[in-house]
């Protein structure tokens, strides 16, 4: 019976600062989930950083398109766009500052004009972000246009 009571005594002492070491596991364990849900956060802010710089650039190059598509008539036309040409600009927005660059290269047969639009930027990470957009812009007055069909 004393062998009995000693081995009783001695389960029980095993069982001491068991739920200790079970609520270190499991504060571990939250702990690295929290960690895992602050570094996928600072992800998602840092990609929705650069997609509104992204979009930014985007939405600068085709204002300056659409300030080219907006020449009137043929004087016009031939005086800004029919020598090739080029230019740049620098404006700054909320987060970035945007490099502007454009090129224009006269074609003919018909007459038209190749814009190209390049904004460029550095990003949060200091790397060199490029946006490009190039389009044709035609010679023809919109009441004219029912003679190219």
């Amino acid at each position: 019976m004393i062998i009995m009571i000693f081995f009783a005594i001695t389960k029980k002492d095993c069982q001491f600062g068991f739920s200790l070491i079970e609520a270190m596991i499991a504060f571990a364990i939250v702990a690295l989930g929290l960690l895992a849900v602050t570094q996928f956060q600072a992800n998602v802010l840092k990609s929705n950083s650069s997609a509104r710089s992204r979009s930014e650039a985007l939405h600068l190059a085709q204002e300056k398109i659409e300030s080219f598509r907006a020449i009137k008539g043929e004087d016009e036309f031939t005086t800004k766009l029919g020598t090739a040409s080029s230019g740049s600009e620098e404006t700054n927005r909320d987060y970035a500052t945007y490099q502007i660059s454009w090129e224009i290269t006269p074609k003919t047969n018909p007459d038209r004009a190749v814009f190209a639009v390049e904004v460029g930027w550095t990003d949060s990470a200091g790397e060199t972000q490029k946006v490009n957009l190039v389009t044709e812009i035609a010679e023809i007055e919109p009441h004219k246009v029912g003679s190219l069909f």
